[in-house]
């Protein structure tokens, strides 16, 4: 009876083995490399990595190593509010111990296929930005019309308050600031994404007086 007592005991260790990773963990602001550490990840969580380029006055890439943080794997998430102020991300996942030693890569930019939505950007300010007739397309038939404005830090290490409008996906919608890499939002007082192609920001602000 023992060997069996103990050939189940050592099957559990083994599926214990293989449900938790060891994956590779650092994060590095305005750079595509960081200095490695290892960490142990929770039962069902992969190793991930984030890439992030922001770009508005000049082009920041950022870098993320660690566990998946229930980040959905394999998306390149974005948002764009005019052809010079735009995010964007490239998250990849893998199942194996320290599998995510891989650099910063960031996808080429699709064929914009989408609708088009209200266009502005306004730095330095909190009150809402007025596109007038500027537009931008988004890149899918997914993507959404966004309405933000808050204060946040570049990955550069500058903070300001800023608003803007333009496209932005889905599942960008559904990210919380902390999923955010280098480009750090510390508050907002405006953030409207919709599927409804003419929302602007001159709508969400007659909305709010």
């Amino acid at each position: 009876m023992k060997p069996v007592v103990i050939s189940i005991f050592l099957l559990s260790l083994s599926l214990y083995d293989a449900a938790v990773l060891n994956c590779y963990q650092c994060n590095a602001k305005n750079n595509v490399t960081c200095e490695q550490t290892v960490v142990e990840c929770q039962e069902g969580e992969k190793c991930l990595i984030i890439s992030e380029e922001l770009q508005l006055n000049g082009t920041f890439p950022s870098i993320y190593k660690g566990c998946s943080r229930n980040i959905p794997c394999g998306k390149t998430p974005y948002s764009r509010a005019t052809n010079d102020v735009s995010i964007k991300f490239s998250t990849k996942c893998c199942d194996t111990d320290l599998c995510n030693a891989n650099f910063y890569e960031m996808p080429e930019d699709v064929a914009p296929m989408g609708d088009t939505c209200p266009s502005c950007y306004a730095p330095n300010t909190l009150e809402v930005c007025d596109p007038g007739n500027n537009t931008i397309q988004c890149r899918a038939k997914s993507d959404r019309c966004f309405v933000f404005a808050g204060t946040a830090e570049k990955p550069d290490g500058v903070a300001f308050n800023f608003t803007l409008g333009g496209c932005m996906s889905s599942l960008t919608c559904q990210l919380a600031p902390d999923q955010l890499v280098g480009f750090t939002i510390f508050n907002y007082t405006v953030f409207v994404c919709t599927e409804h192609p003419t929302i602007s920001p001159t709508t969400v602000k007659k909305t709010e007086e």
